[in-house]
């Protein structure tokens, strides 16, 4: 896109006074940012937010990525991703401690969720999040990790050699098919001789293994430095402080005399459609994307409005395109299962080339059909554009957005802000304050009329630069057209007629019938969580919490005891497939279409879901929407109905599904699993695309109404941004005015009974990449209360900071080991402790062992004093974080309201009561347990 064409959007807005509020010649920039830049060349940006309360994150940008790697180099600018937690100039560690690692988890902050990096094609990042910021020795130690990460690592040869096998092991476990696709499709698409052509972070595994140390080292000394960083510090922090720490740690770091030229690669344009086919054996699933290809607005224009106006019509012709493909998706018999229609870098190219693409899923075997659908649909709103009702329903729905974003400013967490700076950074784009972001948007969105949308779109969509890539299965029974048959397909769409888009006006309440409303018979409030609890006339209780944590907002949830297991053996198979089901599941007289179009404008989403041993409804709304979200509440248990051709549609689909997925690895590893640790449970999941035909729709409805027909069953809770005022006369219509009964459901637990004893099943499978994927499980009866639970998350802790230090950075033979211990406490009272992980197949007898002989150490000599701490700390920051968040107080009311405790309260001082032999017990009871389970999958030679 270039600033000609932009002038000319600009040009025609003005005739509106579109800028009225925003001003003409350049975007403010948010005045809470500071941003800066040092002599050296550093950039820096900080600002002050409290969202969370005593919290602050710290970024750095490096605007060097795989792309920048010769053939000699594949894979290095991800290496030293990994190399800057493994030893730097303040902190190097020992044999024993990762230098940054250990001081980070001995501050609460955990490695893979506060502590991360991510390498991509053009930029590497690293993160420190969540960390605490009322004590300065710990925000400024986190300034000097920066510091170190911008031009002081070690790169030690030793420590060099030991990550190559933990890197390994990540390119083995993300040797994926949808991986391997991804570069077929960037071979074809960007040719012989581009960058784009073979630039995954991933890199080749001949480089890992066999680069010089040198190598390494020079390539890091090229490419990190200052004039390609941006420190990112957003939090609950003093920013004139800050900046003057960034100003005396950062300036010592020189910028090289000479430095390289950091290069931006281009992409070719294309007369004719260029089309790429990628098949793979291993994937389950058919993907198409189409791609119309745009050059990207240089950073000089995105500093002006006309950027702000090409965003809106970018946005708005997305809502609309995406309302068109959600449409089609939800036809009955439909073979096209989801689409999504978005403007952003072009596949691999995002800082060369821009693009609007469309990703759709469809039957497999129906490609041809497929594209054609699609492509026609694209076409109709290149020819007739977009209708006056799609246009407000999607300014509405974007007006919406811009709202509650605006109304919830004060609770904005500090990630948004961060992303924003980043993006900046990376790529220019404005640092609007979501004041200014609001007046603009809403000022533009009122005065562009669909016309100038429309000619916006038909401007910019032409027959050059259009790309079509597929992802399918290697199979013999589905459709793979060649490229001349994807060719002439287009060709035939470009050149028949195609009728102007239509639809019917939806102009029916969502409730046909308003019932007659109910009371709230008694009121009372909780002294320990500070909870309303109303009892309504027909026996619901309902309990809710007014906080203030996400502004506009409240969060909702009915729970009830029941689930899979109140469901009668005879009927186990549609218990499999409900949460399958649940998908095209209509409410009272609206098909889903008419009711995610009837719901535009409005921020609201609640969403039914039967577990194991629960049925539950999850919801969340803003507070003007409170009232549509109770209406969806009162419809759910009153008038679920499934369109009987959608469901004949849905059967067609998931056998498809399970055909695909009977072969595919994991899945036969998935359920290899459930048949090692359970007796009848996995007699019952269906394998055979043929049992799908003996599920009828009726039945589904009846299983689905039984589940959410008694409200009375049900406890609902309610918390966040609540006027309690206008929440009782929609409590007494929608919740009290339920039918219930006392009659309590019974779960059956026999469908669920483990099997005891030692099980292990060891199979081979025919796979891509030679790996060993292996579940080990050992569970033991233990008693659920409030103590143990914390115990059990401090053992949890503990055994990740112990089994990743052994298993993946001293042997190197894991990359990102799952590692959960967990007390439940239905359907049984158990204690689980639960690994999985890939690894080399000649490294399985050796991981196995690590983890016997861990758990073996810690029932006989506990932990270590300096584990049980970090896991305590942990546990503390993240409980106090966990209290200014809506979800945890749901989460929470409900563990009062099954078992009489909670963890608000009582938390601190139960954790304060813990010590290191609590932790020795919980190794000494697993570590005695008979009941064991092992899954070992291989790759068949």
């Amino acid at each position: 896109m270039n600033k000609i064409r932009l002038k000319f959007i600009l040009i025609t807005v003005f005739t509106l006074s579109v800028f009225s509020s925003i001003g003409q010649n350049a975007i403010p920039q948010d005045k809470d940012v500071i941003v800066g830049k040092l002599s050296n060349g550093l950039t820096y940006y900080i600002r002050h937010n409290e969202t969370p309360k005593n919290r602050v994150n710290f970024h750095i940008v490096q605007k060097v990525g795989s792309i920048l790697e010769e053939p000699k180099q594949r894979g290095l600018a991800h290496f030293l991703e990994h190399m800057a937690f493994n030893g730097t100039k303040n902190f190097p560690g020992d044999k024993s401690h990762n230098g940054i690692l250990s001081w980070c988890e001995s501050n609460g902050i955990k490695f893979g969720r506060d502590l991360n990096a991510g390498t991509g094609i053009d930029e590497t990042i690293y993160d420190i999040m969540n960390v605490p910021s009322k004590k300065k020795n710990i925000v400024d130690s986190c300034l000097l990790i920066l510091h170190d990460w911008s031009n002081a690592l070690l790169l030690s040869s030793n420590e060099i050699d030991k990550e190559r096998g933990v890197i390994h092991e990540e390119l083995r476990t993300t040797n994926t098919a949808n991986q391997r696709c991804i570069q077929s499709i960037a071979e074809q698409v960007y040719g012989k001789g581009s960058k784009y052509s073979d630039c995954l972070p991933g890199g080749s595994v001949d480089v890992v293994d066999n680069f010089e140390y040198e190598t390494l080292r020079s390539y890091y000394k090229k490419w990190y430095r200052p004039d390609l960083q941006a420190i990112v510090i957003v939090g609950d922090i003093d920013p004139i402080r800050i900046e003057k720490k960034i100003k005396t740690i950062f300036s010592d770091i020189n910028t090289p005399k000479n430095p390289a030229k950091r290069k931006y690669y281009s992409v070719e344009s294309n007369d004719s459609p260029i089309i790429a086919i990628a098949t793979d054996s291993e994937l389950t699933s058919p993907m198409g994307i189409w791609s119309y290809k745009m050059p990207v607005v240089d950073k000089e224009t995105k500093k002006t409005p006309d950027y702000i106006v090409y965003n809106y019509l970018s946005d708005i012709v997305s809502l609309m395109m995406n309302d068109r493909l959600a449409a089609i998706a939800n036809e009955p018999g439909s073979i096209i299962h989801g689409g999504n229609f978005s403007k952003g870098g072009f596949l691999l190219s995002g800082y060369a080339m821009d693009n609007f693409e469309i990703g759709f899923s469809f039957d497999e075997k129906k490609t041809s059909e497929a594209i054609k659908i699609i492509y026609t649909e694209v076409e109709r709103a290149r020819r007739f554009g977009f209708t006056v009702t799609e246009y407000e329903r999607a300014r509405t729905n974007y007006l919406k957005q811009k709202e509650s974003m605006f109304a919830s400013r004060k609770t904005i967490v500090n990630n948004v802000f961060a992303q924003k700076c980043i993006k900046n950074f990376t790529h220019g784009e404005p640092l609007l304050s979501i004041k200014s972001d609001y007046n603009s948007s809403t000022s533009i969105a009122n005065n562009i009329s669909v016309d100038i949308v429309n000619n916006y779109f038909k401007g910019t969509l032409t027959n050059k630069n259009q790309v079509f890539a597929f992802m399918l299965p290697q199979k013999s029974n589905i459709d793979i057209p060649s490229k001349r048959d994807i060719r002439e397909i287009i060709s035939q769409v470009q050149s028949k007629k195609i009728e102007a888009y239509k639809e019917e006006k939806i102009s029916k309440p969502l409730i046909e019938k308003e019932p007659t409303s109910g009371k709230i018979i008694k009121e009372s409030v909780s002294k320990d969580l500070k909870t309303t609890k109303w009892i309504l006339s027909n026996g619901v209780e309902l309990f809710i919490k007014k906080t203030k944590f996400e502004e506009d907002f409240i969060e909702f949830k009915a729970f009830s005891k029941g689930g899979l297991l109140a469901i009668s053996e005879s009927d186990s198979l549609y218990a499999t497939e409900l949460s399958n089901v649940t998908s095209i599941v209509n409410l009272g007289t609206f098909s889903n279409t008419e009711l995610m179009r009837y719901l535009s404008g409005k921020m609201v989403d609640i969403q039914p879901s039967v577990d194991l041993d629960s049925d539950n409804i999850s919801g969340k709304c803003s507070k003007k929407d409170v009232s549509t979200m109770f209406k969806l509440l009162y419809l759910l248990y009153t008038d679920i109905k499934i369109d009987s051709k959608q469901f004949d549609a849905w059967k067609t689909k998931r056998k498809a599904q399970i055909e695909m997925m009977s072969k595919e690895p994991n899945k036969m590893f998935g359920d290899a699993i459930l048949k090692t640790v359970y007796k009848k449970y996995p007699s019952k999941i269906i394998t055979n695309p043929s049992q799908i035909d003996k599920l009828t729709v009726n039945r589904f409805v009846n299983i689905l109404r039984k589940r959410f027909s008694n409200a009375a069953d049900f406890k609902f809770v309610l918390v966040g941004d609540i006027d309690i005022n206008k929440l009782k006369p929609l409590v007494e219509k929608y919740i009290a005015s339920l039918k219930t009964s006392k009659k309590v459901e019974k779960v059956n637990l026999s469908m669920f009974k483990p099997n005891k004893g030692n099980r292990v099943h060891a199979f081979n499978v025919k796979q891509t990449e030679n790996k060993a994927s292996i579940f080990s499980q050992i569970v033991s009866k233990y008693k659920y209360n409030l103590k143990n639970i914390i115990s059990v998350n401090i053992f949890s802790q503990i055994m990740n900071y112990r089994l990743y230090r052994k298993m993946r950075e001293d042997e190197g033979g894991v990359y990102s080991p799952y590692i959960a211990v967990k007390l439940t406490n239905s359907p049984m009272k158990r204690m689980i402790f639960t690994m999985v992980y890939d690894t080399d197949p000649k490294l399985v007898t050796k991981m196995k062992s690590i983890v016997k002989e861990d758990l073996y150490d810690l029932s006989k000599n506990g932990p270590s004093k300096e584990d049980f701490i970090k896991a305590v700390k942990y546990l503390k920051k993240e409980h106090a974080q966990l209290l200014k968040n809506n979800s945890y107080w749901i989460n929470q009311i409900q563990l009062d309201i099954d078992n009489k405790f909670n963890q608000i309260n009582e938390f601190s001082s139960t954790l304060d009561n813990i010590d290191l032999n609590d932790i020795k017990h919980l190794a000494k009871i697993l570590n005695k347990s008979s009941n064991r389970y092992e899954v070992i999958m291989k790759t068949k030679k």
